[in-house]
């Protein structure tokens, strides 16, 4: 796990989005973030990622338009550990505006804007909503 510096945020068109819930609850107890192309984004009603976009499962990298409920979604604990979920629900919401986020390492996600990342900032970690990040803020990655 390591932060890495945001090189760009443009936006790319529109398209089919999806998001991935916890099966019982809003809370996201289950599926507090989860691993797409290397970032880790925090699982929110907003965590929505373009169609093509692959999700680290137990099988490795998996096109988030393609799991099965049978996957296992990787994510962080709060020791830094990858972990695998129990149970998601995968939503199709629709046709959205999809940005791209570029990291420094070369890491890219095309993701809505409402899309939360960890950022860190000095000393803190938080979570902050894709258009309220900035070029060279640091994000979490694998």
């Amino acid at each position: 796990m390591k932060f890495i510096g945001v090189k760009g945020i443009r936006k790319v068109g529109v398209g089919p989005i999806y998001s991935i819930q916890n099966n019982e609850t809003d809370l996201y107890e289950d599926t507090p973030n989860f691993i797409a192309e290397g970032l880790v984004s925090k699982n929110s009603k907003h965590a929505c990622l373009a169609s093509k976009e692959m999700v680290l499962t137990s099988g490795g990298y998996k096109s988030i338009s393609k799991l099965k409920k049978t996957d296992r979604i990787a994510y962080m604990d709060d020791h830094g550990r990858i972990m695998l979920t129990k149970k998601f629900k995968l939503h199709r919401t629709g046709k959205q505006k999809i940005y791209k986020i570029t990291t420094e390492s070369g890491k890219t996600l095309r993701v809505t804007g409402e899309h939360r990342f960890f950022r860190k900032e000095g000393d803190m970690v938080n979570d902050r909503e894709l258009k309220n990040l900035d070029v060279g803020d640091s994000v979490l990655t694998i």
